[in-house]
Parts: structure tokens; sequence; C-alpha cells
């Protein structure tokens, strides 16, 4: 049996943006383990600062 230490279900994140808001991610499902660790990183690695603000366990 699989429990999550945390599930995250239909997370969206925006930004400011020049002209208006970005969306960098919508309808994000996902549930992390004990013991787990996970990185959002863009293709630039993009989101380095930001990830720990998303969600903690």
């Amino acid at each position: 049996m699989n429990i999550a230490a945390t599930t995250l279900t239909g997370v969206t994140k925006t930004f400011p943006g020049k002209h208006g808001r970005v969306e960098a991610a919508r309808g994000v499902d996902l549930e992390i383990a004990p013991g787990e660790v996970v990185v959002f990183l863009g293709p630039n690695r993009a989101g380095r600062r930001r990830r720990s603000t998303w969600s903690s366990a």
C-alpha cells in the first residue's frame, strides 16, 4: 500500500508578465511518497528558486 506524504491536485501556477499573467503550470496532479525528493525545472533550468514555494512536506 502506497501512502503519499504530500498530494497535490489541480495545481496552477501563474506569474505576472509584461502583458498580463503568465501560466507556468495548469492542472498538475502529483503524489510524493515519504522520503522522495521532487524538483521542477524548465528546459533552461528555470524555476530553481521558485520550487520551494509550491509545497513542502
